[in-house]
């Protein structure tokens, strides 16, 4: 009798220890601030936050009939040190390696991936969207698988359910809510890098440095073209003073050479004063001989 209760108590303590480590979602957001991330699971569901390199969120069991086993959706979330590029290059990437990755868990068989998309997950957030599939015993089950990054680590974020269920509600909102909202309530301590944004930041650094070299350029040959043009004029304007003054000269000097000119006959022609006596002219008439006469009257 007493084993019996002891072997109660120990059960009921268990149970009661267990409840105390799982934590129910209530709809708010749920911080992981040594992961450097933060989301908001699906009401009701189940957190259970002690896996090594994981999170878990599964819906709570339902009650059991023989008849009627239903699948517990879950949502896990895995992370990695070191970021990874939101891009088609990582998504093709990531397409290879999700089979390898998720074969390895036991039962889980035939892994097939769909054609990656990077997809808006509003407040520039992006990430990259998978809908693959797998079997697991005769079950065959959808696997959507979100990949998201920041500075320092990146994140799987994984949505499980039968593929069945997934189809049967497709045009369900409230069940694509469940899923599309949590993926997009996902919050990083920081955004991912985009690949080559160093080599971008340089390029554009380099652009802006041609362009203002080029503006540098152009206003110093126009400011030195106007510089040029205005000594030209006022060297003309020197240029053409200098000519007037040397034309001016000039013409002092023809005119003094003219005057000199001028003058100089009438040095030649002599003064008064060198012009012979009167007498000295007037014997000189005298020793011509007119006087036929006086011959005549001899004869």
């Amino acid at each position: 009798m007493g084993r019996k209760i002891t072997l109660l108590w120990l059960l009921c303590a268990s149970s009661w220890l267990a409840a105390e480590e799982r934590e129910i979602a209530t709809g708010e957001r749920y911080e992981f601030k040594d992961r450097g991330m933060s989301l908001v699971p699906p009401q009701g569901f189940w957190i259970q936050t002690k896996q090594s390199g994981f999170l878990n969120f599964s819906e709570p069991p339902p009650k059991r009939s023989k008849d009627n086993i239903s699948y517990r959706r879950n949502f896990q979330v895995y992370w990695n040190d070191g970021f990874r590029y939101i891009d088609d290059t990582s998504a093709q990437e990531f397409k290879e390696l999700l089979p390898s990755k998720f074969q390895k868990f036991g039962g889980v068989k035939d892994y097939a991936t769909s054609d990656p998309e990077v997809v808006d997950l509003g407040a520039k957030k992006k990430g990259i969207l998978f809908y693959n599939t797998y079997m697991i015993g005769d079950a065959e089950m959808i696997h959507i698988v979100l990949i998201r990054s920041s500075k320092s680590a990146h994140y799987v974020i994984t949505f499980t359910d039968l593929r069945s269920n997934f189809e049967k509600n497709s045009n369900n909102e409230a069940y694509a809510s469940l899923w599309w909202d949590c993926f997009t309530s996902v919050e990083l301590d920081s955004k991912a890098p985009i690949r080559y944004q160093k080599l971008v930041i340089a390029g554009v650094a380099l652009a802006v440095l041609l362009l203002f070299s080029f503006i540098f350029i152009l206003f110093r040959n126009r400011f030195a073209s106007k510089h040029y043009d205005d000594f030209a004029d006022e060297s003309v304007d020197k240029q053409s003073l200098v000519e007037l003054v040397d034309n001016a000269d000039y013409g002092k000097d023809t005119d003094s050479e003219m005057g000199e000119d001028d003058e100089q006959p009438d040095s030649e022609m002599g003064s008064d004063e060198d012009a012979p006596p009167d007498s000295e002219m007037d014997s000189g008439v005298d020793d011509i001989d007119f006087d036929d006469d006086d011959d005549n009257k001899r004869s």
